[in-house]
């Protein structure tokens, strides 16, 4: 039974470089520098929306993506408004992120203003 080192959820799968399937952090935490503790957030971040954005499009067989028409009008509009200018729901994502670079940022003995 694996634990996650980040998290602390049990049954996460491989430890170490791979993601936890809980918090999508990685499962152990080295003697990395505080930079590098926010490039793999960072990283982690950007990966995740990747996965999520190809899951609104058809990847084709000569390796070229074709997203859908609404998602790509959503995020424009998404990309241009201001944080406050978003939706309820849409600034609950944000903050959902949020949380996440505030809790690493305080295991890793960093305090936010």
């Amino acid at each position: 039974m694996d634990v996650c080192n980040t998290c602390h959820q049990m049954n996460v799968g491989q430890t170490g470089e791979y993601p936890c399937v809980e918090c999508g952090l990685p499962t152990v935490w080295d003697d990395m520098e505080s930079r590098e503790y926010l490039a793999v957030l960072a990283h982690v971040m950007w990966a995740g929306w990747m996965r999520y954005l190809f899951t609104f499009g058809t990847q084709h067989q000569d390796g070229t993506f074709t997203m859908n028409a609404d998602q790509v009008e959503r995020w424009q509009r998404q990309m241009q408004a201001t944080y406050h200018a978003l939706s309820g729901n849409e600034q609950k994502s944000d903050l959902a992120e949020a949380d996440r670079m505030l809790w690493l940022l305080k295991t890793i003995g960093i305090s936010a203003p």
